[in-house]
């Protein structure tokens, strides 16, 4: 089954492990491309609506992965029994809802997740929760930019981070960088065109510093 470079990229992300939990499952395409690449030993896909759950169901039927594959109609986390070494996925939402997930369970352990809106509110959350980045990447498809990273539960070793990162992702200029430029500049011209009042325009400092870090990867002194 081909997947969407943006499914693609959640699942470049998730490591190799005993289970792995796509909230907001949809169709299940994500565990299921998860299994048969045997990234993953067993899964769990949740999803809240019944209607996508029926064709997820077909799908795990054709790819053979009725054993190894369970499919839950649940609203975030809290119907699973998770362990520290799990991972847990979830895409195709807002990050406020993610927070919400998070906050509605114990389980602590590995994220790979991609919001659609509100990614500087979650990274934030994150990090004061004791989650730590160590990966960020941004596509494009279909002219719509996705922020794709992977954390990990590490409350002892907080570390310190740059609001620079916090604003735009753990170093995505540099792993992404041709794609980053170009979300980049579209975003820094919308942004100044705003009137004075808008309250993006507070991030225009940010911009101007980020923009001085992109010049000097391209000319280096």
């Amino acid at each position: 089954m081909k997947l969407s470079s943006r499914l693609e990229e959640i699942i470049r992300w998730v490591p190799s492990c005993r289970c792995a939990v796509d909230v907001g499952t949809d169709h299940a395409l994500v565990p299921i491309a998860l299994l048969s690449r045997n990234v993953v030993g067993r899964a769990i896909g949740i999803d809240k609506s019944p209607h996508p759950l029926a064709q997820a169901k077909v799908n795990r039927h054709n790819a053979h992965l009725t054993t190894r594959l369970e499919l839950q109609c649940a609203d975030g986390l809290q119907a699973v029994s998770l362990e520290a070494d799990d991972v847990v996925v979830m895409a195709g939402m807002g990050g406020r809802t993610m927070q919400m997930v998070l906050q509605q369970t114990d389980w602590r352990g590995t994220l790979v997740i991609q919001p659609n809106r509100d990614q500087v509110d979650t990274r934030t959350f994150l990090h004061q929760q004791g989650w730590q980045s160590d990966g960020e990447s941004l596509i494009v498809e279909n002219d719509q930019f996705f922020w794709t990273s992977r954390w990990r539960y590490q409350p002892s070793q907080k570390l310190t981070v740059s609001p620079l990162e916090l604003y735009f992702g753990h170093q995505t200029w540099l792993g992404s960088r041709d794609v980053f430029r170009c979300w980049f500049e579209r975003e820094y011209t919308r942004i100044q065109s705003l009137p004075d009042q808008a309250p993006a325009r507070d991030h225009l400092r940010l911009f101007t510093e980020m923009k001085k870090v992109l010049s000097e990867l391209t000319n280096p002194s």
